[in-house]
């Protein structure tokens, strides 16, 4: 709970409480004021902050335990003795520090608490009492003995490089330095180390095994800038003998505070048509840090335009001046956006408010903002708040009065002072949508008129009614799945979405649906067993308005008896969309080619080149939402086609092929149709996004192949001749149904395998030749094509002398052509 109070008219600040600064320094307050205004009310805010001012109500405090001290039989004038550590909780902590005793004359203490010997000591033990005072004569004081003992039984510091040191303000766990001391009388402990004065406040941190020195995170420059740290080296006897040294820390300061404006906000005023360059106000800011990080700069915030038009700023300053005459009817107040920044790196920078009031004088005639426009429910009970005119008068306190005038004006009623107006008579929209009349004004000397309009709003007050009340159709029993057999349709007297309707179909047995927008009914299964039956279904209209109005026909259908039909299946096509799709988005292509197609649903269109096309948007559509309906063409002959579009999310993966390239074989002389082998691709995406179908890429040559679409099984359309072609290769693509579609390549080689299928064939079928051996003619023949060829042998020759060369092709494979 905060110990303040503030009054409520007033707006004083007082106090519930005794407050404390040591506790708590200073609060930060937020203040809201508000206004009682009857329909709207509104408040600002603004922050205040409390300053605790100091009391000297705290003594000083002295830190130091040990009071029984050794000291070395070696000291000599000014030599360091001990060290007093004290702090004061008081705002002005200076301290002075004097010693009385019976032996005070020995020593002597400086500012920062330092007892030095004055001469050289010769008793064997001192006796003294350190007093030490704050700036407001409150003391402390603690008594000391000090016992002479010898030199070499005290540890020793190891010199240091530097007396001052340097440690960065905010910088935790940052070693600053590492002392080392050594004693020939240590004991198995070691030798501890303590900062024995000059950190009341822990601002450090001394290991005390290892000597190293760390600053805090509490180290700030803007509290302290300088540290005379004391440290003492202890042998942890029971009479234990210290020795000291000093080292200075400088704190090395950041920029870790930012400008601060001596006020929370500033306001002034500077009469309009003035002279340009006139002085208004000066802003002052401040800033904790030093050097380049405490000097301020004051600008103007970039992008505010209107400011920088009218008004500039001394950068240095903090002036701020008018650079042209100043109109109150163009505006009158000014609310500009001042920055004070430092110039550390990184640079900071503080914000306030100055509100300037240009002072006006009253020469303005009332006008309204715009045209009004308003819309109240048609249920609204009376006195519901419609909407709220405003008529602006640039002069200052003018008061304005409303009023109502025109045809139907009675049916409202406005409020003179604030220009609400309300319901005052109860309407209906399917009666009268919208009312016209006029809003008036008048401020005493000027009237002004300004047209309104007030729309009333649908409510789902209508349950959709059906064109017939029952419907008759029917269908021929072997009609193909999805064929159409009739529409019904219901309207509403809602609009919106209270009267969007949408259809659904009950029937026993599932023979029959609807589809859910058009309301045209289509066959979902083959109804040869059903023949001269009739189906009784009941037709349901529901609006999409909360809650929901519906209403039912009944229909009869009729499944009659008849030849099979001539007409071909209805070919069926799938197609994805995307939700909240434009009017015109293009869906994907039919097999339609220079003719006109009838679409059965307004909601789409088909060009004369096949593409398919939105005609509309779909704000009732969600993912997985089909709508199905049917196409129509009768160029040449009749064709009609199914059409189912689904509603998908973006389609975000192509398919892909298992393998970038396919190899496959094929035996010569195969039955047609014959399975080669199988691609498959796959695709990530579910639904439509994800379902794949294949297609040969077919160049300027024919190839004796096609591929399944849904399986991707590769079939052989033609005979394959070896001899004609023993290698085929080609590109299969896999695309998905997804919108857009997208799509995969592979490659694929087909080897023909050789069947022996041919012949051999001498190069000349029909030989005549004559053999002449030498004292014998042996003559034989043998005719191709009437050629003639001679031989001859000696009768001599050995067994296997070769007569003659016969040459013969075979066209198949060389393992078949041997």
């Amino acid at each position: 709970m905060l110990p303040f109070f503030i009054n409520s008219t007033t707006g004083c600040i007082g106090r519930l409480e005794v407050l404390d600064r040591e506790s708590q320094s200073h609060w930060i307050l937020k203040v809201i004021a508000h206004d009682n205004g009857k329909f709207v009310e509104h408040s600002s805010a603004a922050v205040v902050r409390i300053e605790v001012l100091d009391q000297n109500d705290n003594i000083p405090i002295i830190l130091n335990e040990q009071l029984d001290v050794f000291i070395s039989n070696s000291v000599e004038k000014n030599d360091v003795i001990y060290v007093i550590s004290a702090l004061d909780l008081d705002e002005n902590d200076t301290l002075y520090y004097s010693l009385s005793g019976p032996d005070v004359s020995y020593f002597q203490i400086s500012q920062s608490g330092i007892i030095t010997a004055t001469r050289q000591l010769l008793k064997q033990d001192y006796s003294i009492t350190a007093v030490v005072s704050d700036h407001g004569n409150l003391t402390s004081s603690v008594g000391l003995a000090f016992y002479v003992s010898e030199t070499m039984r005290f540890p020793v510091f190891e010199k240091r490089s530097q007396q001052e040191l340097m440690a960065t303000e905010h910088n935790p766990d940052m070693l600053v330095t590492k002392f080392m001391a050594q004693s020939v009388n240590v004991s198995s402990r070691g030798i501890l180390f303590t900062i024995f004065s000059g950190d009341p406040h822990h601002h450090f941190y001394l290991n005390p095994n290892s000597g190293e020195l760390y600053a805090t995170n509490r180290i700030d420059y803007e509290y302290r800038k300088q540290y005379e740290l004391w440290i003492a080296a202890i042998d942890q006897h029971i009479q234990p003998m210290i020795s000291y040294t000093n080292c200075v820390v400088n704190v090395v300061d950041i920029n870790d505070n930012r400008p601060f404006f001596e006020k929370a906000f500033y306001s002034a005023s500077v009469a309009e048509n003035g002279d340009s360059d006139e002085l208004i106000i000066k802003v002052t800011a401040r800033d904790s840090d030093s050097g380049m990080n405490g000097k301020i700069s004051y600008s103007l915030m970039t992008g505010d335009s209107v400011a920088q038009k009218y008004f500039k700023i001394d950068e240095v300053s903090g002036e701020i001046f008018t650079t042209s005459s100043l109109d109150a009817e163009e505006l009158n107040e000014y609310h500009l956006h001042v920055i004070a920044k430092d110039h550390g790196n990184p640079q900071l920078s503080e914000m306030v408010v100055v509100k300037i009031e240009v002072l006006d004088r009253n020469d303005n005639a009332p006008r309204f903002s715009n045209l009004f426009h308003g819309a109240v429910a048609e249920n609204s009970r009376l006195g519901t708040l419609i909407l709220q005119v405003i008529c602006y008068d640039a002069d200052v306190n003018s008061t304005l009065i409303y009023g109502l005038e025109g045809n139907c004006a009675d049916n409202f009623s406005i409020d003179q002072q604030t220009g609400w107006i309300s319901l005052a008579k109860q309407v209906d929209r399917e009666k009268k949508s919208e009312y016209s009349i006029k809003v008036k004004a008048w401020d005493g000397l000027w009237e002004v008129r300004t047209p309104l309009t007030i729309t009333i709003e649908d409510v789902n007050d209508n349950a959709p009614t059906f064109n017939d009340s029952f419907y008759t159709f029917s269908i021929a029993a072997d009609s193909g799945i999805f064929t159409e057999i009739g529409q019904i349709l219901a309207f509403d007297m809602d609009e919106g979405l209270n009267g969007q309707i949408r259809y659904a179909l009950r029937c026993g047995n599932d023979l029959f649906m609807v589809e859910p927008s058009s309301g045209l009914i289509f066959s979902t299964t083959a109804l040869g067993q059903y023949v001269n039956n009739t189906v009784e279904c009941k037709g349901v209209a529901s609006d999409q308005g909360f809650p929901s109005m519906k209403n039912d026909v009944t229909i009869y259908i009729h499944i009659t008896d008849s030849a099979k039909s001539n007409e071909t299946e209805q070919p069926y096509y799938q197609f994805a969309l995307l939700l909240n799709a434009d009017p015109y988005t293009a869906i994907g292509h039919l097999p339609l080619y220079n003719t006109m197609a009838i679409v059965n649903d307004s909601r789409f269109m088909v060009d004369q080149n096949g593409y398919l096309f939105t005609n509309a948007t779909f704000p009732e559509a969600v993912l997985g939402y089909k709508i199905i309906f049917s196409i129509a063409t009768n160029n040449k002959k009749l064709m009609k086609a199914i059409i189912s579009v689904e509603f998908t999310e973006p389609n975000i993966n192509h398919p892909q092929f298992s393998f970038k390239r396919y190899k496959f074989s094929v035996q010569e002389n195969c039955d047609l149709h014959s399975p080669i082998g199988m691609v498959i691709a796959k695709d990530p995406d579910i639904g439509l996004n994800g379902y794949i179908t294949y297609y040969i890429v077919y160049d300027t040559d024919r190839l004796p192949f096609a591929i399944d679409a849904t399986t991707g099984t590769i079939l052989t359309t033609e005979y394959v001749d070896f001899e004609e072609s023993s290698n085929y290769q080609f590109l299969i693509t896999a695309k998905d149904s997804g919108f857009p579609a997208l799509s995969a390549t592979a490659e694929v080689t087909v080897e023909v395998l050789d069947e022996n299928d041919n012949a051999p064939e001498f190069e000349n079928r029909y030989v005549q030749y004559t053999i002449v051996i030498h004292r014998f003619i042996v003559l034989s023949w043998f005719t191709v094509h009437s050629a003639q060829r001679s031989f001859q042998i000696s009768a001599y020759s050995p067994v296997g002398t070769t007569i003659a060369h016969f040459s013969a092709v075979d066209v198949d494979s060389e393992s078949n052509a041997v």
